[in-house]
């Protein structure tokens, strides 16, 4: 099932890449950002690709370790750069966001699914009764 879980984790990603490019592109024609605030975005870039890594190999616990990376970037991001952001920005984020929070629920749902042979947990219901 490696070759489902991956073309269904690559698919659960092509939002959120969408709507972090435009958010990227953003920071370039819209709202010029500073350097230190670029190298924030990288850190949490480098946060969500060893995520989107880990998702295909199916390991939770560095998956785990790069979203804690992502997440102190991006509360340290939140906190000391977004305040009073144009509306379009504002508005890409939400939706970057949405897209970050379908991407990992599927993940996850995924790493439980190779962890119980794909058995759903209606299954395992099913052959306790019988």
């Amino acid at each position: 099932m490696t070759a489902v879980r991956i073309s269904l984790v690559l698919l659960a990603f092509l939002p959120f890449a969408w709507y972090a490019g435009r958010d990227a592109i953003f920071h370039f024609r819209g709202r010029q950002v500073s350097l230190p605030e670029h190298m924030l975005h990288l850190v949490i870039g480098l946060g969500i690709f060893v995520v989107l890594v880990q998702a295909l190999l199916g390991s939770l616990l560095l998956l785990l370790v790069g979203l804690c990376v992502f997440l102190v970037g991006g509360c340290l991001d939140e906190f000391w750069y977004h305040q009073d952001l144009p509306i379009e920005e504002t508005d890409l984020h939400a939706k970057e966001h949405m897209a970050l929070l379908l991407f990992l629920g599927v993940s996850l749902f995924l790493q439980w699914l190779d962890a119980h042979a794909w058995r759903l947990p209606s299954d395992e219901l099913l052959s306790v009764c019988t």
